[in-house]
């Protein structure tokens, strides 16, 4: 069988299952069998399969079809241009976040926090794979991260991730909730900006969503309570106690951007918020700087 034939058939397999994109998944499966890219992959389509191949390609179609994320079967991702990582210790990076890390870098730049003289302390909360701080250091050289996970689990892929992209100097990682690893280690007053994309789908919702994410995914990523925003309630009057920090950022689910604005009015007096859109032109990334 010829790999064109495979894919194909793959292709096949994977829409009767119900994969939303058969035709790439199937693409990305085989080149990561065969060791070559995407782009180079048409030039494989005549050749031929070998018998080890054929077998290799048919398990990883096999668990695709079974709706394991993609991500997970291959063990990477890219984030932001860098390869990251991926497994179930850790929910699989969207796109839609690297907004978050573009808004985050746009708003340091109009402080002129990326070249001052001090390193700049960013916190983030809930790293995960660590996609968002290890991006953050990637692109800030001049900047220190603390990042913290619920999960030890998580947070040994995410130190991963950052020995990989040659971060680990500048990226500190702790567990525990929300703000307490930053507390245990005296760094809240020295804090300047705190980011996250937190659990913020309600928990109503997350057995409907597809089974990649439902079936395979850490719930404990997913689930923010009845109305998705457990989270903000939280961290939201501990952000304005903070007297070093000057930027908060962090991603919300569909319908919480006129609920989360109001949470900010009430929480954070004397800040001043904004909404980003995602790819989709959907609100998808809140932001606030502290008044001057």
């Amino acid at each position: 069988m010829t790999v064109n034939q495979a894919l194909r058939q793959a292709e096949d397999t994977l829409r009767q299952s119900g994969v939303g994109s058969p035709g790439t998944d199937a693409c990305v499966l085989m080149a990561h069998v065969l060791g070559e890219t995407l782009s180079h992959l048409p030039t494989r389509f005549r050749s031929e399969l070998g018998p080890v191949e054929q077998e290799r390609f048919d398990a990883l179609v096999a668990r695709r079809a079974q709706r394991e994320p993609l991500a997970y079967i291959t063990g990477e991702t890219w984030f932001m241009g860098l390869q990251f990582h991926c497994d179930p210790r850790a929910f699989v990076p969207r796109p839609d976040t690297e907004i978050l890390v573009e808004t985050v870098l746009k708003q340091m730049g109009k402080m002129g926090a990326a070249t001052a003289q001090e390193p700049v302390l960013i916190g983030e909360v809930g790293t995960g794979t660590g996609c968002i701080a290890v991006s953050l250091a990637h692109h800030l050289p001049a900047v220190r991260l603390f990042a913290s996970d619920v999960s030890a689990e998580a947070l040994e892929l995410a130190r991963e991730n950052a020995r990989m992209n040659e971060v680990e100097a500048r990226v500190q990682f702790a567990c525990g909730p929300d703000l307490e690893p930053l507390k245990a280690a005296g760094l809240l007053d020295r804090i300047a900006v705190l980011v996250s994309n937190p659990p913020y789908i309600p928990a109503g919702e997350v057995p409907t969503l597809e089974p990649e994410v439902s079936q395979a995914e850490p719930r404990v990523a997913l689930e923010g309570g009845h109305d998705g925003l457990e989270f903000y309630r939280r961290i939201l009057p501990q952000v304005a106690s903070l007297p070093s920090l000057r930027l908060v950022a962090f991603e919300f689910g569909v319908d919480e951007d006129e609920p989360l604005g109001r949470l900010f009015e009430e929480l954070l007096p004397g800040w001043s918020w904004h909404v980003e859109l995602d790819l989709a032109g959907l609100p998808r990334v809140i932001w606030a700087a502290r008044n001057a």
